[in-house]
């Protein structure tokens, strides 16, 4: 019986714990420590089939006929009604200005930090800033405070007089296209910074500007419903919608310009968590960032200080880095979804005169640099109830880039997840169900590693089936 089984190992384990205390911590030399690294590289996966797209001709048609797989859903499920709206109400030429040159980052850090900073308005624990989708078409400069409402302003012309945060500090961060930009600060009296570190008077600076376009991206890449990009994925695709299929081109023409240059950002618990050097002496440069060896399997970039492990860029701080991996992810499926329809190939025709230029772009700015942000994401960062972030983004955006190496580690990933959560009659080792459930999503993807990329477990383990 499983509950008569864990009861045992529950024994078993506190025996050896006795045993092991009672010959002390020492260990021989003789024995080499166990590495996780070593116990990753010795699951081999031997073949992996490429598909030749992400969405080819089959999975369309499977997705009009709602009977896509786990995978193929990831992109469509957006508000086909929020996406008509935008693609109606917002002219594609805006996009230029709604998607700035700056980086968006919150002084609250997104998973909240503890203690909370101060807000500036009402004194209170701030919490990040808001925008709804009428906002965004009414009004997308300002945002509010999640804590008391007030509003933000992200041009100083809008900014009222009494503005308690108007910027009196530039401080220029280098991008990782080798340019510079300037950022405009608020630095409360005394708070001048010397340092870089997370923890110095820089977690008590204020960019207005970054917070209100923070908003506005989290609005735009959510992984919720709201979800602007996957509004108009979802619209553009069930309905034909020419209007939303110019829409999401522009969008994407727009991150081609911007998207390489963005700092990377910490929004675990890091305030204003622009991303550091090696060194903690200054801002990650360039040079430093491209001179990451890639992938980064089982060892941090020195640069990597993440303390809750989600450094991405328009970081919307999903789940540790496996969510980091699902952001790169959403950004490159929708462009394999949209990049060969008549409407995006009509676009880059009218804007840069060829039907395929468009296409260039928007792969050496976006999907590179979304391949490259994923490859510098640690291994052994992975893992755990989040880690279907990582498995189904890694499968995503490995077929998009053409890179068996997030294949691979995302059937080794499964691999684990046979070997160590499940007993042999497919019950969950885990004691409670929530925690059994977050196992599931592993299971459901086997069928897709067999069918899509022609990774079976079923020889290896047959209980798969019995999950």
């Amino acid at each position: 019986m499983p509950i008569r089984r864990k009861f045992m190992t529950t024994v078993a384990s506190a025996a050896l714990v006795a045993v092991l205390a009672s010959v002390g911590a020492a260990r021989s030399d003789d024995i080499p420590p166990i590495a996780d690294e070593s116990l990753y590289r010795s699951m081999v996966i031997q073949q992996v089939r490429m598909p030749p797209q992400l969405y080819t001709p089959e999975v369309k048609e499977r997705l009009r006929k709602k009977k896509g797989n786990p995978l193929d859903l990831t992109a469509l499920g957006g508000n086909a009604g929020i996406g008509e709206r935008i693609a109606r109400e917002i002219p594609p030429e805006r996009w230029t200005e709604l998607i700035p040159r700056h980086a968006a980052f919150t002084k609250s850090g997104v998973l909240d930090n503890h203690p909370r900073p101060v807000c500036p308005f009402c004194g209170g624990a701030y919490a990040r800033p808001r925008m709804t989708v009428d906002e965004l078409i009414a009004s997308p400069f300002r945002a509010k405070t999640g804590c008391c409402g007030a509003t933000l302003y992200e041009r100083e012309e809008d900014m009222p007089q009494d503005y308690p945060v108007r910027p009196n500090h530039t401080e220029v961060v280098p991008h990782l296209d080798g340019t510079e930009c300037s950022y405009r600060f608020f630095v409360p009296p005394g708070a001048e910074a010397s340092d870089f570190g997370f923890d110095s008077n820089r977690a008590k600076w204020f960019c207005s500007a970054a917070e209100v376009w923070w908003a506005r991206a989290f609005l735009l890449h959510t992984g919720s419903p709201q979800s602007v990009l996957k509004g108009l994925a979802t619209r553009a695709f069930l309905a034909d919608d020419e209007r939303a299929y110019r829409a999401l081109a522009a969008i994407y023409a727009r991150l081609a310009e911007v998207y390489p240059g963005w700092p990377l950002t910490d929004f675990s618990k890091v305030a204003n968590g622009l991303a550091r050097s090696g060194d903690m002496k200054g801002y990650l440069t360039q040079a430093e960032y491209r001179a990451t060896p890639v992938p980064s399997d089982y060892a941090k970039p020195k640069w990597f200080h993440a303390r809750y492990h989600n450094l991405d860029k328009m970081n919307m701080a999903s789940g540790w880095q496996d969510g980091v991996m699902a952001q790169q992810a959403d950004l490159v499926d929708i462009f394999d979804l949209i990049r060969d329809h008549p409407a995006v190939l009509a676009y880059s025709r009218e804007r840069y005169g060829d039907e395929r230029e468009w296409e260039r772009r928007v792969r050496k700015g976006v999907v590179d640099e979304a391949h490259f942000i994923a490859q510098c994401s640690p291994t052994l960062l992975r893992g755990g109830n989040t880690m279907m972030g990582w498995i189904k983004g890694g499968l995503k955006l490995g077929t998009v880039v053409r890179d068996e190496y997030f294949i691979r580690t995302a059937a080794v990933m499964i691999q684990g997840v046979l070997q160590n959560q499940f007993w042999g009659d497919g019950l969950s080792v885990e004691g409670a169900f929530n925690y059994g459930g977050m196992m599931q999503g592993a299971i459901d993807i086997i069928p897709v590693l067999r069918d899509e990329f022609g990774v079976d477990f079923s020889r290896t383990f047959p209980y798969a089936a019995r999950i």
